[in-house]
């Protein structure tokens, strides 16, 4: 992925084989599966670094993929980003976040 715009989140690493599929089961070709997956590891990451009390951080990630929808929206219209009310439990587990945890699980049981 040398020529993508954008640095993955550490502890993140496009998969070797980028999935024809997306995190809706849509079928998805060219750039488009390269900006989700980075797309999503932004979303997980930033969870993280709630977790850890860096929220700062977790909304620099969530922006840089707004930046990104704004610069790409062919490959990122779908996403409906906002911050998070961080402490609450369900909000991890649904919309974008939700979708994309399900998503990069199913990447690496794929693995």
């Amino acid at each position: 992925m040398a020529t993508f715009p954008y640095a993955l989140p550490p502890g993140y690493a496009f998969p070797e084989q980028v999935p024809s599929v997306g995190r809706m089961q849509e079928s998805v070709t060219g750039a488009k599966p390269a900006f989700q997956y980075w797309a999503c590891a932004n979303v997980d990451a930033a969870w993280d670094r709630a977790d850890e009390g860096r929220r700062d951080e977790a909304e620099a990630l969530l922006r840089a993929v707004g930046d990104a929808k704004v610069a790409y929206p062919e490959y990122l219209s779908e996403f409906e980003l906002r911050i998070p009310q961080w402490d609450n439990v369900n909000e991890r587990t649904s919309g974008e976040s939700g979708l994309c945890s399900q998503w990069l699980e199913a990447l690496v049981d794929a693995s």
